[in-house]
Formats: C-alpha cells, structure tokens, sequence
C-alpha cells in the first residue's frame, strides 16, 4: 500500500504485503476518523485470504489483521473490495467458501469482532 500527493511529489509505501496476507486485490475503503480497510485474496488461514486495517492518524501507521477467512463455514479468497455500511460496519463478499462453497456476503464491525455471514450462494 502507497501513498502519493496528489501533486506527486511524494510517494511513500505504507504497508509492505507478505506472505501472511497477500495478493490485495479490491479497492479501500476510509472510516470517518481515517481508517482504511481492505481484503487480500491469500494468507491467512490455509491461505484463504483476509481483511485488514491500516490506520492513518499517528506515525508510524499502524496496520492489523482483522479477520483471516478460511474457518469452517467461513467465506474464502475475497476478491473485491469492502464497503462501509451506515451503521458502521463492514460489509464484503468472497467468491468461494460459505456453507455451499460458492461463497458468502459477510459483515464485519471494523474492531475486528463480530465476523457474520449473511448470505451463502449456491
């Protein structure tokens, strides 16, 4: 993840992705205190992806895991990127996994708790 001006004078790389939480493959998404969030399509557990905060007040930025797919019933491998919802959380969906394996819509707060799936595709 980067930053650059809009004037391009200045780039700077914000997170460095590894192997632990790789391929981001979706857009951002930014809170109203400036958080952002967005999904990879690998790491995680048994490499089926995650979603992730980078919180851009303070420096140096502080970057978190919030939810590694790949549980039982989890949603697998998200593709796009996430969206905010009115209430505050997080709201994306996964091309694979969920109960039919044909992947999930899912809610996430953006504290990291309270991971649900709210649709299974068949």
């Amino acid at each position: 993840m980067f930053r650059l001006t809009t004037n391009g004078s200045s780039y700077t790389i914000l997170h460095s992705f590894s192997s632990g939480d790789a391929y981001p493959y979706g857009g951002l998404v930014q809170d109203t205190n400036g958080v952002l969030f967005g999904t990879t399509f690998w790491g995680g557990y048994n490499n089926n992806g995650t979603v992730f905060m980078l919180n851009t007040n303070g420096n140096p930025y502080t970057y978190n895991i919030l939810h590694y797919f790949g549980t039982a019933g989890d949603g697998q491998q998200p593709l796009t990127g996430l969206v905010l919802g009115t209430n505050g959380a997080l709201y994306g969906i996964t091309p694979a996994g969920g109960s039919n394996g044909y992947g999930t819509v899912f809610r996430l707060n953006t504290a990291g708790g309270e991971y649900t799936n709210l649709h299974n595709f068949s």
